[in-house]
């Protein structure tokens, strides 16, 4: 474990995320020298993006018109999601990063074309201040999938390629969380609760292909895009409740995520860019493994066929991003699990036999999917947890997202349009009454901390990340892991983030969350390199 002097003798960089992708009309990047009161590359109304006043319009507008054209604020969702209160949250880290006795912080911004020449002077950087006794640590900030323009992995294997401590999940959980399918196939060969699913690369001809998959989940369903965050492409009509509109449904969301594709495909060929596969010393690499699957059915959940162009997927099937080199693990997931059912009388449904997944061209394409689950109706949750088993694992209290009671049963869910309503880059902070955060029921709270652990630990979890969780009904407890987000947004002011308003619920104070951060950055680098 590190010393409480090395600790304070650490350098901090933050990494502040630049989009390649194209931005809004009447938007730019503004230089380092523009409008830049703390020399930190970023402007200080929105970190990012500032109205183009020097670009020319070609057609006079009306008096009314320019009014109108004054207040405008992107719509474009890929940039609300990212850009929304970036420099606050940026600074507000600063903040508790000097309240808890760091003195050398910098922020460095860093997009998918510069990645490579930021982490390689970052690392001459760390190997200058090891060799005066100190120690540099990144708050890898970077979260983006990459399609959307954003770095992520990319630079998270750069860090570990060059040996440099840093805050969040290593490659192999950020990977393995960033498909949903893919994680709920590890939650299911681990016996974590999470629903039946089934996954789809092309749409269905008819609604007779989808007569397993109505036998087998029942309605009411809900339409997934395989790769999302921040409730992107989740809309009302995402919940059906008819084999027609399923249909359509999967047709509607995997269009919209082919064109996604499509959008961000051009600006990452610009910039000729190509997986960085390289594992470091110490890094879990990857590699082909099966773990055992139960093969056993259940009256309620039948084994059944794919339909063309899908998977029905119970278990996990091998994925070739996340190696369990020992059976044990699934042995101990499936101990926890035992007893969590033991301890809190919880019924978890046996899981179907497993089918086989979608064959894709290649192990690095992500093509674009959607998956189609059960709609729980019941009460949703979520869990913020820090560290890994070899440091430890601690389960922060868990919070419950308490909807507006005057939403329909089917309404209760965050919808982009319904969740991101009243937010813009100007900082409005939205509609507070359609979901709040509340402590969850103190009789509940073992079994979902516990889930939501089993579900962290299941996923080779490490650095921190949010559990999503939910019941079947309201007065129900028997949780149903939704999925598992390494990264989560790392904020504390209220109402910015999951993550601040469950340490503002459990009384954390932001600088000792901070210091456990870096202190599992450190302990997992000296992990690594022994």
């Amino acid at each position: 474990m590190p010393s409480v002097s090395t600790i304070f003798q650490t350098s901090i960089r933050i990494l502040r995320s630049l989009p390649c992708r194209p931005l809004p009309p009447g938007f730019k990047i503004l230089p380092d020298d523009e409008d830049d009161d703390d020399g930190d590359g970023l402007t200080p109304s929105n970190g990012l993006l500032a109205i183009d006043t020097d670009k020319e319009e070609p057609d006079q507008v009306s008096t009314e018109e320019e009014e109108e054209e004054e207040d405008y604020m992107p719509t474009d969702p890929i940039t609300l999601c990212n850009e929304f209160d970036r420099t606050n949250a940026i600074n507000d880290l600063r903040r508790q990063l000097e309240r808890a006795g760091f003195t050398d912080i910098e922020v460095v911004p860093i997009s998918l074309r510069t990645a490579k020449a930021v982490v390689e002077r970052l690392s001459k950087e760390a190997r200058e201040k090891r060799r005066l006794g100190h120690e540099l640590v990144v708050f890898q900030l970077c979260d983006g999938t990459e399609l959307d323009g954003y770095p992520g992995l990319s630079v998270v294997r750069l860090l570990e390629k060059h040996g440099i401590p840093f805050t969040g999940a290593d490659s192999g959980f950020y990977r393995i969380s960033n498909s949903k399918p893919v994680l709920k196939r590890v939650l299911q060969a681990a016996n974590v609760n999470t629903s039946t699913f089934q996954e789809f690369l092309t749409a269905p001809k008819d609604t007779l292909e989808l007569e397993p998959l109505i036998a087998a989940i029942g309605f009411p369903m809900i339409v997934k895009p395989s790769i999302s965050y921040a409730s992107l492409n989740i809309t009302m009509a995402s919940v059906v409740h008819s084999r027609e509109q399923l249909l359509e449904q999967i047709k509607v969301s995997l269009d919209r995520a082919v064109q996604d594709n499509k959008d961000a495909g051009s600006a990452l060929a610009a910039l000729s860019l190509s997986p960085a596969s390289a594992a470091a010393p110490g890094v879990t690499t990857i590699s082909d493994a099966t773990l055992t699957p139960n093969t056993g059915a259940s009256p309620d959940h039948p084994s059944m066929p794919p339909s063309p162009g899908s998977v029905l997927s119970t278990d996990l099937a091998t994925d070739d991003d996340f190696s369990l080199s020992s059976s044990t693990t699934t042995a101990a997931a499936a101990h926890h699990h035992q007893q969590q059912h033991h301890q809190h009388h919880l019924h978890y449904r046996q899981q179907p036999q497993l089918q086989p997944e979608p064959q894709r061209q290649s192990k690095e394409e992500e093509v674009p999917s959607v998956f189609v689950e059960k709609f729980l109706a019941g009460r949703e949750f979520t869990a913020l947890l820090v560290g890994d088993e070899d440091w430890g694992v601690r389960v922060y209290p868990v919070a419950e997202r308490a909807f507006d009671p005057k939403l329909g049963r089917y309404e209760r869910l965050l919808a982009f349009d319904q969740y991101w309503d009243g937010y813009d880059l100007q900082g409005g902070q939205g509609n507070e009454d359609f979901c709040r955060y509340e402590y969850a029921r103190e009789t509940w709270q073992p079994a979902l901390q516990q889930i939501a652990k089993n579900a962290y630990l299941a996923l080779h979890g490490n650095g921190y990340g949010r559990v999503d969780i939910r019941t079947t009904e309201m007065d129900v407890c028997d949780p149903v892991v939704l999925e598992v987000n390494a990264n989560c947004g790392l904020s504390f002011e209220k109402d910015s983030s999951s993550m601040a308003n469950i340490l503002l619920m459990a009384q954390i104070d932001p600088p000792g969350f901070v210091h456990d951060l870096i202190e599992h950055a450190l302990h997992r680098q000296m992990h690594r390199v022994k």
